[in-house]
């Protein structure tokens, strides 16, 4: 998506290189989040019917485990997210940018040499 740097430019450790296109993983992460918000009011409701006596606890174990499972899937979208920057893992030149911040790239892809 954005290649922010140029060939000569001197960084400090934790510059951001480059930003990758997210865009799907936003719509993932958008949607994980509302399902996760969801399973978690009716989790919510279930334990205040449980504690009245109106709930069986395996429908509450039902809802815990739904909780449970859309907050793993949120947090691992989240982590898909963190993966489309790329920053300096140390000081130094940008000594050559292989790419431009509108191509197509696949996993192997050489994007800069930071020297």
């Amino acid at each position: 998506k954005k290649i922010l740097v140029k060939n000569g430019q001197q960084l400090q450790k934790g510059d951001l290189l480059v930003e990758l296109s997210s865009d799907f993983v936003n719509y993932q992460y958008t949607d994980r989040k509302q399902k996760y918000d969801l399973a978690k009011s009716k989790y919510e409701a279930d334990n205040k019917l449980f504690n009245k006596k109106l709930l069986s606890e395996y429908v509450l174990n039902q809802s815990k485990n739904a909780v449970t499972s859309a907050k793993v899937q949120l947090e691992s979208t989240r982590k898909m997210y963190e993966n489309h920057y790329i920053y300096a893992t140390f000081a130094g030149i940008i000594d050559m940018v292989y790419v431009n911040g509108f191509e197509q790239i696949g996993n192997g892809t050489k994007i800069l040499d930071l020297v």
